[in-house]
């Protein structure tokens, strides 16, 4: 099994979002609404 960096994977992932978002807004021409999603326990 390969060990990985989980915060390292996190930050790629969110900025792939910050990116691929503001991508979207340029097409649509709107901003988009941003929710923050938090899990709960369980």
């Amino acid at each position: 099994m390969s060990s990985f960096d989980s915060a390292a994977v996190k930050e790629y992932l969110l900025e792939l979002q910050d990116l691929i978002v503001a991508r979207l807004e340029q097409v649509d021409g709107k901003s988009f609404r941003h929710d923050n999603w938090d899990k709960g326990d369980g």
